[in-house]
């Protein structure tokens, strides 16, 4: 039995219009983050309550999670030192909190982080008789979000808003 043309040609175009927005539905962001990522993420970013116990400079207050730029900071509100910002790196359930010369690592477990903070020291001349015990950190998430107000998700703007390539779903690698 042979197809006619027109009925081939019209078969080829829906064909080709469902593959297009397959593709764009499943790229999106997902082309330039991996799924570890998404999920490392979303396991860290919303607002927390922390409480400190033999860290200087740091006491109690709230940590606001988000990305910017497609990197994860952290937003200080602390009761002693007031507003800043940090660098974060998550791998895992494990993350890690760089204020200045403080770094503070953990892990985060059902809506709660727990870590150990610890004075990074530069000097390597100097050997210190006494060591310093490390400082604790203690956060409870109290308000899950995407941390970008809407704007990102992830570190990738949504698709309907994109203005660059950054996450084009039709970058090559």
């Amino acid at each position: 039995m042979l197809i006619p043309h027109s009925a081939f040609r019209l078969c080829g175009a829906q064909c080709l219009v469902g593959i297009l927005l397959i593709s764009l539905s499943l790229g999106g962001c997902a082309s330039t983050r991996t799924a570890q990522e998404v999920t490392e993420r979303t396991r860290a970013l919303g607002t927390w309550e922390y409480r400190t116990q033999g860290i200087d400079g740091l006491q109690r207050g709230t940590l606001q999670i988000v990305t910017r730029d497609g990197d994860v900071i952290g937003r200080f509100r602390d009761q002693w030192r007031g507003q800043f910002e940090a660098e974060i790196q998550l791998q895992g359930t494990r993350m890690v909190i760089e204020i200045d010369r403080l770094r503070i690592t953990g892990e985060i477990m059902d809506d709660q982080f727990t870590g150990t903070a610890q004075a990074r020291t530069w000097d390597v001349t100097h050997r210190s008789r006494r060591r310093q015990s490390p400082g604790r950190f203690a956060a409870r998430r109290i308000r899950q979000q995407d941390g970008t107000g809407g704007d990102e998700r992830f570190g990738c703007p949504s698709l309907l808003r994109e203005t660059s390539y950054a996450c084009s779903p039709f970058q090559v690698p």
